[in-house]
């Protein structure tokens, strides 16, 4: 039986990782409460979800992948303003205020 992954569930356990080895160092008395009621339990909750987690479909012998999500190719010139800064307007925020600042308003 060869070992088989799933993406998800190894970025949630690298993260949890992470968590645990803060909390572990830390002087915070609470860490480790906050570890587990913060970041355990709920990526568990996901993990182990026996109708819809991402598990739900494997066995000890057969690994059944999980598609990924539906992508469609990024338009032709998306990133065309790499490299310079395009108006805000053109953005569509709200008006730019850095040219209040510049003459002193603000």
């Amino acid at each position: 039986m060869s070992l088989r992954t799933h993406r998800g569930d190894s970025v949630r356990f690298a993260a949890l990782h992470a968590v645990f080895e803060a909390a572990r160092v830390t002087e915070d008395g609470t860490a480790m409460s906050t570890l587990f009621v913060s970041h355990i339990d709920p990526h568990l909750r996901v993990i182990l979800d026996a109708a819809q987690g991402p598990l739900h479909r494997c066995t000890p012998d057969r690994h059944v992948p999980q598609p990924g999500l539906p992508a469609t190719p990024v338009p032709v010139g998306w990133f065309d303003t790499m490299g310079r800064s395009p108006a805000i307007e053109d953005l569509g925020f709200g008006p730019d205020f850095r040219l209040l600042r510049s003459n002193g308003s603000l």
